[in-house]
């Protein structure tokens, strides 16, 4: 509980804006705790640790970004670039692709909260200057429509610099 209390306490800002699960019965962010308690944590040597691919940054009924390739080196440029699927049930061409990005040695969050809408099949953002120090970061991206509170899964990107 302790480790994924200590993840998720920072993350509340970007989740109330990406996090839409189907059933209102139960607040979201308790939702998001059972969910991360469930399957987002490992055993380790020294206690549990986050398992970071199976953390989710949104989660919602839109279709999943598809095919999404990375490009960049940490302290750079990150280029992203994606099959819209616009064709495709709930996903409409102007849904906004999100991107988060944790640095862990900081414990901080950065949410680019437009890189693109789905349509674009690009899009570019640039990691903040205070982080150059560091040279890892982990990478979520997802569609969200903030305005009728919709969002899809996110997909996990892996590791940016490492």
């Amino acid at each position: 509980m302790k480790a994924v209390m200590h993840f998720l306490t920072p993350l509340r800002v970007i989740l109330k804006h990406t996090f839409f699960p189907l059933a209102q019965r139960t607040p979201t962010f308790n939702v998001i705790k059972s969910y991360y308690l469930r399957n987002a944590v490992t055993p380790s040597d020294v206690g549990y640790r986050m398992a970071y691919a199976k953390c989710l940054m949104s989660y919602g009924d839109l279709r999943m970004p598809e095919e999404v390739s990375l490009n960049g080196d940490a302290g750079q440029l990150v280029e992203l670039s994606w099959n819209p699927q616009v064709t495709q049930a709930m996903a409409q061409a102007d849904d906004v692709l999100f991107a988060v990005v944790y640095q862990p040695e900081l414990h901080q969050f950065y949410f680019v909260e437009h890189v693109a809408e789905r349509q674009a099949g690009q899009g570019q953002f640039t990691l903040p200057e205070v982080w150059s120090a560091y040279t890892a970061f982990h990478l979520w991206t997802g569609y969200y429509r903030p305005e009728a509170q919709q969002a899809s899964l996110s997909v996990y990107l892996g590791v940016l610099g490492d």
